[in-house]
Parts: structure tokens; C-alpha cells; sequence
């Protein structure tokens, strides 16, 4: 992409994006300017690359449009996002996440022993966390875990941009990676990816997994695929049963259909039950300390295992009795 058509857009969205970075401290505190220097970014959304850079002039820091210094990395620029070009097409096509940029890097740390990399993980977030968004309009194109497009990407930047975070993770030495996780590309790849996943986790809160990653953790439980086994007619159509189950069960929902139900739920709470006592409440708090609470239909019954430091015990739940079994 030409510089000067980055420098325009750049001059567009900053009319109405107010970006702020952490840390605050001056840079020289934890940024080393005499290493070559490259950013990794989640996404390879434009908004973000600009943001990024513009940040970057604010503090002085290396562009990540520059190209690379390093031998051997010329040609790229000094940022590298984690999400694939073509996410769709290697779904589609069923092959391994590829990244011809990061085995150039690796190729290029093994040809240059004397040369060291900084790899700096960036987070670019839009906006404050779900839960404290005051108006409607703020909570639907709120920034979250789930993937945006580009049309929930506008709206996003649009309510949103004027509180824009940009957070700057420590830098990494590339060498001490190496060192420690080894340099496959796909760990390596992995390791940032978790970096980054955490310091959206300590922003948004966690990520709310889907009805689907909650079904294949529970049929892949070994209680469950032992349970599975023991019967007679043991086949392929039990394992659909049991995913039946799960979906019959579990509830499919994201963190911005919790943030919008609870509000609604809020409202017609207190407007039909402003005055309810609740008794006993405080055995059901005391549970939840150390268990999980299970809300469950009429008409089903499931094993819940309970644990603990000091004991496992399994309950059956059913909608008329609560069995203790050893």
C-alpha cells in the first residue's frame, strides 16, 4: 500500500478517532530503540494499522510501515498480524495456518547468530468494556471477543473511536523465545496468540465459548466417552445422541446477547418485582463459591460432577429429586 494514501486515510480517521496508550511511561522505560523492531497485531484490519502507527509518531516510536532493518526482512514492514490472509480459503481448503513472513523472520534470526529481534505485542481495543457502555446504541457495536466485518467494524469505530486504548505489551526477544518455546513456527504463532488473548481477557473480561466448543469438551470428557462405550449398541449414533443432548442443554449465546438480555431482564425485574424477599439465599451463596450453579428444564436429568480439593462427589439432578450417589 502507497505511504501517501496510508498518510490520508491516516489524516481521515484521526478527524474523529482520539487514541490513548498505555503504558504512559515515557518509552525509553521499556522500549529499546537500538533493536529492530517488530509489531504484532491480532487482526489486519486497516483501522487498526493506522491507529497503530499514528500512536507510534506520538511516542516516537520506529513506524511499523518502515520496512525492516534486519538482513533478510527488507522487503517487509516492521508489523506482522496473526490472522491469516485468507481465513476463509484455508477453512475451505482444510490446510495449516502458513505464514510466509514469520518463517523469513526465523530464517533470517538463523542466518544472522549476532542480529536479535524485538517483537512487540500491540492490542488495539474501540471503546470501554461491554458491561459499562450506558446507551443501547454503544452496547450493540461494542468491541468484543466475536470477529467484526467490516460494516460492524465502521459502526464500531464511529460510537466508539473517540475512546480508543491502544496497550503495548512487553517486547519480546526473539532469541529468548527461540530458547524457550523452540522455533516452530505454528508455537511460535501460538504463544503470541495467547499473549494477546490474555490482555483482551484482562480488558473485555473472558471469552464466553460457544454451545458448540462446550458440546465437543463435554462428548471428548473421558467419564462421558466411557459411559458412551459401556453400552451394548455402541456406535457412531450415540455420539450424536450425546451432542443432541448438549444442544438441548446448553445455551447458545455471546457476550453482547447476555449484556442486552440482562438489561432487559433489569428493566422488567424492576418493574414487576420490586418488593420480592428472598430467604435462604445465603446457602445458595455459599455453594457458588465452590460450585457451579446448574439451571435446568423440567424435563431433563444429567450427572454433575462436583469437585474439589478434598473430594469428588457426582450428583443426579432431576426436576423432582436430588440424589446423592458415591
Amino acid at each position: 500500500m502507497k505511504i501517501q494514501f496510508v498518510r490520508i486515510l491516516q489524516r481521515i480517521l484521526f478527524l474523529w478517532v482520539r487514541a490513548e496508550a498505555f503504558p504512559a511511561d515515557e518509552t525509553s522505560t521499556w522500549f529499546d530503540s537500538s533493536r529492530p523492531t517488530i509489531y504484532v497485531l491480532v487482526d489486519r484490519g486497516l483501522s487498526d494499522l493506522l491507529v497503530l502507527n499514528q500512536t507510534t509518531r506520538n511516542l516516537d516510536l520506529p513506524s511499523p510501515l518502515a520496512p525492516n532493518t534486519l538482513p533478510g526482512l527488507t522487503r517487509h514492514r516492521s508489523v506482522y498480524s496473526l490472522t491469516s490472509r485468507n481465513p476463509v480459503i484455508d477453512w475451505i481448503r482444510q490446510r495449516p495456518r502458513h505464514s510466509p513472513m514469520l518463517q523469513e523472520i526465523l530464517h533470517a534470526i538463523r542466518e544472522n547468530p549476532g542480529q536479535d529481534l524485538q517483537l512487540l505485542p500491540v492490542s488495539v481495543f474501540w471503546g470501554r468494556p461491554l458491561a459499562r457502555q450506558k446507551h443501547w446504541i454503544q452496547v450493540l457495536f461494542a468491541d468484543t471477543w466475536a470477529v467484526a466485518g467490516r460494516t460492524r467494524r465502521f459502526f464500531t469505530l464511529l460510537f466508539h473511536g473517540r475512546n480508543t486504548r491502544v496497550i503495548f505489551s512487553q517486547p519480546l526477544l526473539l532469541c529468548d523465545l527461540i530458547e524457550r518455546i523452540g522455533d516452530d513456527e505454528n508455537k511460535l504463532r501460538d504463544h503470541l496468540l495467547t499473549l494477546l488473548s490474555q490482555q483482551r481477557e484482562a480488558t473485555f473480561g473472558p471469552r464466553i465459548p460457544s454451545r458448540k466448543q462446550i458440546a465437543e469438551a463435554v462428548v471428548a470428557d473421558p467419564g462421558v466417552q466411557s459411559l458412551i462405550a459401556s453400552h451394548a449398541d455402541s456406535s457412531p449414533q450415540n455420539h450424536i445422541r450425546a451432542y443432541g443432548y448438549c444442544r438441548e442443554i446448553f445455551a447458545d449465546c455471546t457476550q453482547l446477547t447476555i449484556e442486552i438480555m440482562l438489561r432487559l431482564l433489569r428493566i422488567f425485574w424492576n418493574r414487576f418485582y420490586a418488593n420480592i424477599e428472598i430467604y435462604n439465599i445465603d446457602t445458595v451463596r455459599e455453594a457458588a463459591l465452590s460450585h457451579q450453579l446448574v439451571s435446568l428444564r423440567p424435563i431433563h436429568s444429567l450427572t454433575y460432577a462436583a469437585s474439589s480439593a478434598e473430594q469428588k462427589v457426582s450428583f443426579i439432578l432431576s426436576s423432582r429429586s436430588i440424589q446423592r450417589v458415591s
